[in-house]
């Protein structure tokens, strides 16, 4: 099914200059809701057999790089996001890509998210899991972005938390 855009974007400044404004992808699917995180800069992957090489890596990464910039630059080859967030009511879908075009994905019960907020001590997101998990991600990110992204799970979040109950107070916990 194709993707319905909801009704409005987020946008934000990198280092106050109006020319560098990057929209935050925000879709509904269904019953889930889709945040994507663009990459900004040049996307080079390096395979792992390349970055593993001992000394031949010292041959193979330069060649490689120089060969997937030709590639890139005949080709046009799309450039894949930092992160992509899946929230529906059951859970948290999270796929991060590294630098090196490495993915990773978690999937979290929506539930029991804790906290996703700006690292206090570090760039990046705080993600704590009740019961699972405690870690920062995406420290590659401006923290203005990482502030956006967190409230905007929390938005998100919140609307799956409507009780049909008006008496009932589950999910009326304010978070951010």
């Amino acid at each position: 099914m194709e993707a319905e855009p909801i009704d409005y974007t987020l946008e934000y400044r990198k280092s106050g200059s109006s020319k560098d404004q990057k929209p935050f992808s925000i879709t509904r699917q269904n019953d889930c809701v889709e945040l994507v995180v663009p990459r900004t800069g040049y996307y080079l992957p390096i395979p792992k057999f390349l970055e593993h090489a001992d000394i031949a890596g010292l041959i193979l990464i330069p060649l490689w790089m120089i060969g997937y910039s030709i590639a890139d630059a005949i080709f046009k080859y799309e450039v894949p996001p930092w992160a992509v967030f899946r929230i529906s009511a059951a859970q948290l879908q999270m796929t991060i890509i590294s630098d090196n075009g490495q993915k990773q994905e978690w999937e979290y019960p929506r539930e029991k998210v804790v906290e996703f907020r700006k690292n206090r001590y570090e760039a990046g997101i705080w993600l704590r899991v009740e019961g699972v998990t405690m870690e920062s991600h995406l420290t590659e990110l401006d923290d203005d972005v990482v502030r956006i992204l967190c409230a905007e799970f929390w938005k998100i979040s919140k609307e799956y938390d409507v009780s049909p109950n008006p008496g009932d107070e589950a999910g009326k916990a304010e978070h951010g």
